[in-house]
């Protein structure tokens, strides 16, 4: 997302108390990827670092981001997440002059089900003796 076409926001979700038990880094018998130094920090402590990293070079390259912060993840807050990111499709079609609840590739599937519909149904099948 640093490089080319300015066309996304990038949304980080940002969980303020996590409900589960952080996982520690593991020393590595080869250490291929230089991670050991790192061997007493948590996968929270990254997962810190790596959206502060990302955040900072989102801001030096003038690229949109947004955090979306949510105090736990429960039913009610990924409901209301849900429920934001709907409204705000709505809002988005809608400054782009677009009916949100219409969508228009879709006549021909709409008019074929309707027709379906119109249909007098079907006797249910007799099931067969068992």
């Amino acid at each position: 997302m640093q490089e080319g076409a300015r066309h996304a926001v990038v949304n980080n979700l940002v969980v303020l108390s996590p409900q589960t038990v952080p996982i520690g880094l593991q020393m590595s018998d080869r250490n291929e990827d230089d991670l050991n130094q790192f061997n007493r920090r948590s996968v929270p402590d990254m997962a810190k670092a790596a959206h502060a990293a990302a955040a900072q070079a989102a801001w030096d390259s003038a690229r949109p981001m947004a955090d979306i912060v949510v105090p736990t993840v429960s039913e009610h807050t990924v409901g209301q997440l849900l429920q934001l990111l709907m409204l705000a499709t709505v809002v988005e079609a809608r400054l782009m002059g677009l009916n949100p609840y219409s969508q228009t590739g879709l006549d021909a599937q709409r008019r074929l089900m309707y027709q379906t519909l119109r249909k007098p149904p079907e006797p249910p099948k007799p099931e067969p003796a068992r």
